[in-house]
């Protein structure tokens, strides 16, 4: 190593044919060969990281998750009670992330729209209020009758 090379960044001294170089390479020609369905499993996984970074709220929507899912292997529901609660969960989280992806927009290109679209973000959380208030109601209705269920069994 020359005391040059020592001083300058690592990102500069790689070479054309550096594994690094070469794998970012590969990586498109990848994404390229990969089937359509599996390159929208990859976009999606990708999606849910850029959320959870971008934002604490859909990290705190996970948090209580795992307590529900923790509480409904508790209580042993059912199939139906299970699908319920997937359905109400699943309901939440694609609410939270589309009003993300409003807020996302908004920052970037909300100065150049008219004014009767200004109210598009608050219209987003409205979309998640709701539907966090009807995953409540689901979850109540669920765990009250499993709970009945088991006091009365």
């Amino acid at each position: 190593m020359t005391p040059e090379s020592r001083h300058t960044p690592a990102a500069s001294r790689m070479q054309p044919h550096s594994p690094r170089l070469s794998r970012a390479g590969r990586s498109r020609s990848a994404a390229a060969r990969r089937s359509h369905w599996r390159q929208r499993l990859i976009e999606a996984e990708s999606g849910l990281r850029i959320g959870l970074r971008t934002d604490s709220t859909l990290f705190v929507h996970l948090f209580i998750v795992s307590g529900i899912l923790a509480a409904g292997l508790v209580l042993q529901l059912g199939l139906v009670q299970w699908a319920l609660l997937v359905l109400a969960i699943t309901m939440v989280l694609s609410a939270e992330l589309f009003h993300q992806l409003l807020r996302v927009l908004w920052n970037g290109a909300g100065r150049y729209l008219p004014p009767d679209l200004r109210n598009v973000v608050r219209i987003g959380t409205a979309a998640v209020v709701l539907s966090s208030v009807g995953a409540v109601v689901v979850l109540i209705l669920v765990f009250a009758q499993r709970i009945s269920q088991i006091r009365g069994g």
